[in-house]
């Protein structure tokens, strides 16, 4: 499954990285430091989206098409020559990959009938034996352990007491 990330997800995401708002990054401020994330945004937006130049400009502050292909260049440019930049670039790029990816994950949705904790439960207690889960089983299994994973501590809740599963 392919998901794409907005325009407004990426300069979000370069905002932080840079310490500067949405609203900076789409502003008509010039400072040197805004220009720069401003430019890299441009070239994520090229590199996460199929957008053209015209609709990455005007996403990130009506601006010319010229401005993006400018833009984009002289990141790519001075990526070579600079280490500082193409480091931030590479962490950028980095980020958006794993909310892109987090993004793919959220969009599976488990079959409602099957249990996951019944169907690990029926996997582990096997032993030695061949088993053979449905895909709509593996689907569940994946869902919750990818649940599972994308959980902070902070969003975990109190562990429950541990129940007998139901058996499938």
């Amino acid at each position: 499954m392919t998901v794409s990330l907005s325009v407004r997800i990426i300069a979000e995401t370069v905002a932080e990285h840079f310490g500067f708002t949405y609203r900076d990054l789409v502003s008509h401020r010039k400072p040197v430091e805004i220009r720069e994330a401003r430019a890299i945004a441009y070239l994520m937006a090229r590199r996460f989206t199929p957008l053209s130049y015209p609709a990455i400009g005007e996403a990130l502050g009506d601006r010319d098409h010229t401005t993006v292909l400018h833009g984009v260049r002289t990141v790519e440019r001075q990526c070579r020559t600079s280490n500082s930049l193409a480091n931030a670039v590479f962490e950028i790029d980095a980020a958006l990959r794993a909310v892109e990816l987090t993004l793919a994950r959220a969009a599976l949705v488990p079959p409602p009938d099957v249990d996951p904790l019944a169907v690990a439960y029926r996997v582990l207690s096997a032993e030695r034996q061949t088993i053979s889960p449905s895909r709509d089983e593996i689907l569940a299994l994946a869902v919750a352990v990818i649940g599972a994973a994308v959980t902070t501590p902070s969003q975990q809740s109190e562990p429950k007491p541990a129940q007998e599963p139901k058996h499938v």
